[in-house]
């Protein structure tokens, strides 16, 4: 997936400032430093502790084996210095219980920015912890990973729900709330989480963003941003992570022996914007629910929008929406222009071959669908595709369940050869209509009233085989969209960040059809406000790769320049194109011990920088 920021990645440097500088390198003496370029100190730990409040840490490249946590409890600055690799690692300190790496707490203005945490193992661990209360703190350009309660194993199955470890943890603990925290562009991988999660947001969080990054190799949830869990120690009216945005990340190979495991997960959140999100074989690939009673004076779930997320080959499903307890629901949610293709596929991932007492293809049979409805009240699903497997269902309301006042129109559903889809209503009441049954989109619009514009025809993918979903010139979904078109709902920019609003109606799924052979064009409107993304001309896929890259520059190009990095800031390739509209790279001989690189392409003022994984 396609990744286009402001920030300039692990491999550029940032502006200087006016505050203090402290230096920390291996070469360096905690006793005889100074803390001066040319007599650093030795650990990070010195470091902070030394750095005056506003002013800078830069770490020299290396691997610094902490023999404690590293504690922030005022505003600072800590960052690589240079371009070599910043690696903090917890090996040395042995598997000890409820460990974290770094500790962000009580504190406010604080960056972190181009440093690695690995190795931190034993129950409770974690990498990154933001602790109690505070605002303006960001984690950005940071690799967190083999952080769980066992080593390089994502396949052990933890003894009880007492094991659970976090690879970054925002946790508001007090009456007063952590505001404008900020995950940005960090790496997040082979963790074994146990009954914990890769990034985790929960307690009194007021304000968030989570954007840019890549979480992969989980075993379990990907990205949780939760409510209601009284462990976090905030007041129940407050305990709440609300008002957050999740938007551009790519969340992958998250699987758990325990239970279903979802790429991105609103647990007991309110006012969430997930957005732009590429997930899959994952356990579930979006959830949207709540798994702990409301808390006394605490808001309602849901107030979510859940807009242009790419979902496909999740093992049990696309998405579960609606909680899974009595008595609660998700109330005023939309679901628009996503685009869920062909999960619920029974495959074995990260070698997790069974879920609870189930097999995964026991489970993506007896769970699947593209879409679960389970407890909500007032959820709009419009715009979607939804592209099953043969012989498996789109939409299935579960079982003992309640689903009032759902609203679906204007959707593509499909399936290969057999196209009589299955609409499947099991629950207790659906709209009020306790007769349940199969139904295909006719007959569901019949009995339901629902669905009535929507259509059943191949959407009309660009090369969904090499999962590039941007539509074609004459495919069915374009233009076929509510016809009340809000941007709001359906935002201004598509997956791609492309205009979403084309040819007076938007399209279904969450491409818009552009102009240009891959579906593709270079913008012609600004991007939302609140987003910090910017929008490029270049794509480049397919994404993760095993032996090539193709790059789209949708324009004839002179002297544009394409360079590969690692993300030890080693220069794999440095090509100049001096003439086209494509290029074709192969990419098979550049694989290094890290899978990441990063590609850059720049023409004149024109620049590009994207994460691509080769596999």
């Amino acid at each position: 997936m396609k990744k286009i920021i402001q920030s300039l990645f692990l491999f550029l440097l940032v502006a200087t400032t006016s505050y203090a500088q402290t230096y920390v390198a291996t070469t360096g003496n905690d006793v005889t430093g100074t803390g001066t370029a040319a007599l650093p100190f030795k650990t990070i730990i010195k470091g902070v502790q030394v750095v005056a409040a506003g002013g800078t840490v830069l770490v020299a490249a290396g691997t610094y084996n902490e023999v404690s946590e590293i504690f922030v409890g005022k505003a600072l600055t800590l960052k690589r210095n240079g371009t070599g690799q910043v690696i903090v690692n917890a090996s040395g300190r042995g598997t000890g219980p409820n460990k974290y790496m770094l500790g962000i707490v009580n504190t406010s203005n604080v960056t972190v920015d181009g440093i690695s945490f690995a190795n931190n193992i034993g129950n409770g661990g974690k990498g990154i912890w933001i602790l109690g209360s505070g605002s303006n703190i960001t984690i950005k350009n940071c690799l967190v990973a083999n952080i769980g309660w066992i080593s390089n194993n994502l396949n052990a199955k933890p003894a009880n729900s007492s094991i659970a470890c976090n690879a970054i943890k925002v946790e508001g603990n007090s009456a007063t709330a952590l505001t404008n925290i900020i995950l940005l562009n960090n790496n997040v991988e082979n963790c074994a989480t146990g009954w914990g999660e890769a990034v985790t947001v929960t307690g009194n969080v007021n304000g968030f963003t989570i954007q840019g990054n890549f979480v992969f190799d989980i075993a379990n949830i990907g990205i949780d941003v939760a409510g209601n869990y009284t462990n976090t120690g905030a007041p129940s009216a407050v305990n709440q992570a609300r008002n957050g945005t999740i938007i551009g990340n790519e969340v992958y190979d998250c699987m758990s022996r325990i239970a279903n495991s979802s790429g991105i997960y609103l647990d007991g959140s309110i006012n969430c914007v997930v957005e732009k999100n590429e997930v899959y074989n994952c356990g579930v690939g979006i959830s949207v629910g709540g798994e702990q009673p409301i808390g006394a004076g605490a808001s309602a779930l849901g107030g979510h929008i859940v807009k242009n997320n790419l979902i496909y080959n999740n093992v049990i499903t696309g998405a579960y929406i609606g909680t899974n307890i009595a008595g609660n629901a998700i109330v005023n949610t939309k679901i628009f222009n996503n685009t869920f293709y062909k999960n619920r596929t029974g495959a074995i991932v990260n070698g997790v071959d069974s879920v609870g007492t189930e097999t995964v293809a026991q489970a993506a049979s007896i769970f699947g669908g593209e879409v679960q409805l389970q407890n909500s009240n007032g959820v709009t699903f419009k715009n979607n595709i939804l592209y099953a497997t043969n012989g498996k269902k789109i939409m299935v309301a579960l079982s003992g369940f309640t689903v009032t006042n759902f609203v679906s129109n204007y959707n593509l559903f499909y399936r290969d050869v057999n196209t009589d889809f299955t609409i499947d209503l099991t629950g207790i009441s659906f709209n009020g209509n306790t007769t349940t049954g199969s139904y295909n989109r006719t007959t569901f619009a019949i009995q339901t009233g629902q669905d009535v514009n929507s259509i059943s025809l191949i959407p009309g993918f660009v090369n969904a085989a090499g999962f590039d979903f941007a539509l074609t010139s004459t495919a069915a979904a374009k233009n076929k969209g509510d016809i009340s078109y809000s941007s709001t709902n359906s935002g201004t920019t598509d997956f791609g960040y492309q205009t979403r609003k084309r040819d007076g109606r938007v399209d279904i799924g969450c491409f818009e059809h552009q102009v240009g052979t891959s579906g593709k064009a270079a913008p012609t409107a600004a991007p939302d406000t609140e987003e910090i993304l910017t929008i490029p001309a270049f794509s480049i896929f397919p994404n993760p790769t095993k032996d090539f890259v193709n790059i789209s520059f949708g324009k004839n190009v002179k002297n544009a320049v394409v360079t590969i990095i690692d993300l030890n800031g080693r220069v794999l390739l440095n090509k100049i194109v001096n003439y086209g509209y494509f290029e074709k790279i192969n990419i098979a001989a550049l694989k290094t011990a890290s899978q990441m690189v990063i590609i850059k392409i720049s023409e004149g003022e024109q620049v590009s920088i994207n994460k691509v994984m080769i596999q």
